[in-house]
């Protein structure tokens, strides 16, 4: 069975990109775009890992944790379009098992995601295709 990710992203975009790229490597994506409605997908669907923004609209992603924290089974990617050295930090200490900034190519993407799994001691499919020549960045233009 594919390891399930979750987007929370309220920028479409950005995430549908990220879920498309995800997809194509074997993984089982859902996507959220608001704090609650991530809370709600994690508690229906159980993911083996979030990809989590930093800043969702109602609710920011560091505060989302904390209400998460009650499952920390769940590894957590934080990620935001920009972000100090303080974000980063906090976010790390708070728990995160990495931190990304969206201008990521998606072979990044895609490698930071199996790695965590891999920490995480959770099983990431095998690749279907490779991503090589998928360097795309997600960053709004």
């Amino acid at each position: 069975m594919a390891a399930t990710v979750l987007i929370a992203d309220s920028q479409k975009g950005i995430s549908s990109l990220m879920k498309a790229t995800l997809m194509k490597e074997g993984f089982r994506v859902i996507t959220s775009n608001s704090g609650q409605d991530t809370l709600d997908q994690i508690w229906q669907e159980k993911p083996d890992l979030i990809l989590l923004e930093l800043a969702l609209p109602d609710m920011n992603g560091l505060e989302l944790m904390r209400h998460q924290a009650r499952d920390k089974e769940i590894p957590i990617i934080m990620m935001a379009t920009t972000a100090g050295v303080d974000d980063r930090v906090r976010s790390l200490e708070m728990g995160a098992d990495d931190f990304i900034t969206k201008l990521i190519g998606q072979r990044e993407l895609s490698l930071r995601v199996r790695a965590v799994l891999r920490r995480a001691g959770r099983a990431a499919p095998r690749s279907i295709e490779t991503a090589q020549g998928l360097d795309h960045r997600f960053a709004l233009a």
